[in-house]
């Protein structure tokens, strides 16, 4: 078991050492633009992982600036809700009184007697039958 440890450890050691190799040669060698390839490799794994890491939060920022609208929709929705109550035992109140008062004027109209035929008239009629 101590060999294969011996192995393992000796692979790892191997991989590192031929990613310090290529990164030390990277850094030595030049693009056409006089960038060093591992200064553009770098801004280029940094960027994409900056471009990600801000599409991903701003999705979450909407979907909690979404989630408090809403909140603050139904505390909005609940008000008028109230409102539109308050409202309509008003509309029904008034409309109760204007039925009152209708009522009122509309009793003494018909409380009055229609004025009776005269007399002449009746015979009128009577005697053209």
């Amino acid at each position: 078991m101590a060999l294969l440890d011996i192995r393992q450890r000796s692979g790892y050691l191997f991989l590192g050492v031929i990613l310090g190799h290529v990164l030390l040669i990277s850094a030595q060698v030049t693009t056409r633009t006089g960038v060093p390839v591992l200064e553009s490799v770098t801004f280029g794994i940094f960027s994409e992982v900056q471009r990600g890491l801000t599409s991903g939060l701003s999705g979450v920022r909407q979907a909690w600036s979404g989630y408090v609208g809403l909140r603050n929709l139904k505390a909005e929705n609940d008000e008028l809700k109230r409102q539109l109550a308050a409202i309509q035992v008003a509309a029904q109140e008034q409309r109760a009184l204007a039925d009152r008062a209708a009522g009122f004027s509309g009793s003494a109209s018909s409380s009055r007697q229609r004025p009776r035929r005269s007399s002449a008239r009746r015979r009128r009629r009577t005697s053209a039958r």
